[in-house]
């Protein structure tokens, strides 16, 4: 399997000075340039490929795709449409990412506060993006050099025709959602939840829907939580007012 370079578009270079340099010195070849896609111009900030030559002579293209968003840009292109516009362009490939760069703690409160948004409310979004056949990675407090070099080798790995991470086991032998990694880190945006709490709690709930759809009562019985996590969890997801339920 051969792989292009990255491209990157010039606006997120200008946006992360040094981006491009930081990704190359982790042995990656990259290219900037504007990247417009379709009939309306339509921007994505990673673009690449991998050619695999079959035995017979066939020669196969995949190609990849990959979308950086904050907390606040994600909130922002859902109301003004550009969100539903990159994902349209990009289902042209096969390989397609939601790079969610969630950076700090702080970041992301000020931006749910700033739009009058809900945890919850994000997670619904998330999961329309993921109905839309994306992969989400998210990171928190950088990382995001090493998030695209992974993806980009990833995509070199001739056995994979469709992309996606592998579901992991839980303790009573049911799978989680191939987007397992990404559940972990939003969750770790619940003050309190580590990356061990967040992980018990996917073993219980299986999924981030079934953790918004519990109560205070079953958050607490997962081990590790404990009442005060529990109360924690169920202010946070109804927009930091305690629920009448809990």
């Amino acid at each position: 399997m051969e792989l292009s370079p990255l491209m990157i578009d010039q606006n997120e270079e200008q946006e992360l000075p040094g981006l491009a340099a930081r990704i190359a010195a982790l042995d990656v070849p990259v290219k900037l340039m504007p990247i417009r896609l379709g009939t309306g111009r339509v921007s994505v900030d990673y673009l690449w490929s991998a050619t695999q030559t079959l035995q017979d002579g066939t020669v196969q293209v995949f190609g990849a795709s990959a979308e950086r968003k904050t907390v606040r840009d994600l909130i922002a292109s859902a109301g003004d449409g550009r969100l539903e516009r990159q994902m349209g362009v990009m289902t042209q490939f096969p390989h397609r990412f939601l790079i969610l760069d969630m950076r700090s703690q702080r970041e992301v409160d000020v931006s749910l506060a700033y739009a009058g948004w809900t945890w919850e409310r994000v997670l619904g979004l998330l999961r329309d993006v993921q109905y839309e056949g994306l992969t989400i990675e998210a990171i928190r407090g950088g990382g995001l050099e090493q998030a695209i070099s992974s993806l980009y080798r990833w995509t070199g790995r001739g056995e994979h025709h469709a992309l996606h991470r592998p579901a992991l086991p839980t303790v009573e032998g049911m799978y989680l959602d191939p987007n397992y990694r990404a559940q972990v880190a939003m969750l770790m945006c619940i003050p309190g939840i580590g990356e061990k709490a967040a992980t018990a709690l996917l073993e219980r709930f299986i999924t981030i829907k079934g953790i918004t759809n519990g109560r205070r009562n079953t958050y607490a019985s997962v081990p590790g939580i404990g009442p005060k996590r529990a109360a924690g969890i169920a202010t946070f997801l109804n927009g930091g007012k305690a629920p009448a339920d809990a």
